[in-house]
């Protein structure tokens, strides 16, 4: 399907005053129980990108946002991330090289080192689609959600899947 210029501006336009008006909702004291953590955030759209990275940090989060899939795939293997989150892409689902390298990164490390939990991710999408939902999850992803994801759901993502780590 093909859309005429205007078509893409309005609906541009549409998402933008979007997510302005859910960055603009008042935050309750709700997000203080979500410790602050160190979220490493990929998507290739640029947009969404900005998006969510400025909703998690105005929830007091260290974001680490990458642009690239290829990318967020090196930084989720080599860093030390609370939590991932990352595009599926189109409904080829790109994004799913992240959840790859995260999958074997856990392989080899349990070898070495076996830990009670993993870093979770989330797959956000612009449209739903179950075979990408199933891949997701059989790759180890926590959630699938439909973006852009409002401050108040981010929270509650990030709240039941954010847990404190054993000092030492």
């Amino acid at each position: 399907m093909e859309l005429h210029q205007d078509a893409v501006a309005v609906i541009e336009t549409g998402r933008w005053f979007m997510q302005r008006r859910m960055l603009s909702q008042p935050m309750n004291e709700e997000f203080a129980l979500v410790p602050r953590s160190r979220i490493l955030l990929v998507d290739e759209d640029l947009e969404d990108l900005e998006y969510h990275a400025r909703v998690l940090e105005g929830q007091g989060h260290d974001v680490f946002a990458s642009g690239s899939y290829d990318r967020g795939a090196e930084l989720a293997e080599a860093g030390d991330y609370d939590f991932v989150m990352v595009s599926q892409g189109s409904p080829a689902f790109e994004g799913k090289v992240v959840l790859e390298r995260l999958k074997e990164s856990r392989q080899e490390n349990r070898l070495l080192s076996p830990t009670p939990w993993d870093t979770p991710v989330l797959v956000l999408t612009h449209c739903l689609d179950m075979g990408c939902y199933l891949e997701a999850m059989q790759l180890g992803a926590v959630d699938y959600v439909e973006k852009p994801v409002r401050p108040t759901e981010m929270r509650r993502i990030l709240r039941a899947h954010l847990q404190p780590r054993p000092v030492g």
